[in-house]
């Protein structure tokens, strides 16, 4: 058999229990319904002058914030990016000069794929394109892909079929899916497939 202890006397706590009841009667729930919801859109009606991050890359005073920010971005911002040595930072911020370069240009290429278009920005078109992959090869993590990006390689993919430039091969390759089309065609230039 186990010795039973008395159980110790309750402290007196029905001024601090009252207490507690008294105030969580008092408290509100929240409308999720409120009409003043935080949402950014066309019908936005709230003050934007407030402290939080957006997606967009802007902080609290407006200044620009590194979208997809990297560990190296923080040396940066810190000022202290040109006391390192370190190779990987340097190739970072190749990468991402070169990326924003690039994106500064292809914001100058309208969207679509229609051949006048594409006859017209075509040099625009592979200079982008180069240099966005070289800017993903030199590294990674300083290129963010977006969906203009995407048509982009759609506009390259155009420019391919229509003028297959030197330096740029097709290979020809026989599906293996029963009813798939007999045979498809891989675009490449430099080893990377698009």
């Amino acid at each position: 058999m186990t010795d039973a202890q008395p159980a110790a006397p309750a402290p007196a706590t029905d001024a601090p229990v009252a207490d507690l009841v008294e105030k969580t009667e008092k408290v509100a729930i929240a409308d999720n319904d409120n009409k003043d919801e935080h949402v950014h859109g066309p019908d936005c009606k709230h003050d934007h002058d407030h402290d939080h991050e957006h997606a967009e890359g802007e902080g609290a005073e407006g200044e620009k914030q590194p979208v997809g920010r990297n560990d190296y971005d923080l040396l940066e911002i810190n000022g202290t990016r040109d006391k390192t040595t370190d190779p990987l930072v340097k190739s970072y911020f190749e990468a991402k000069e070169l990326y924003a370069n690039a994106i500064e240009l292809l914001n100058t290429i309208p969207e679509g794929a229609e051949t006048e278009l594409i006859e017209q920005h075509k040099d625009d078109i592979v200079k982008v394109t180069h240099d966005l992959m070289a800017a993903f090869l030199l590294d990674e993590k300083a290129v963010v892909m977006t969906q203009r990006i995407l048509k982009l390689a759609e506009q390259y993919e155009k420019y391919v079929q229509a003028y297959n430039p030197e330096g740029t091969s097709t290979t020809t390759v026989d599906s293996e899916e029963e009813g798939a089309e007999q045979q498809a065609t891989i675009y490449t230039k430099d080893s990377v497939i698009f």
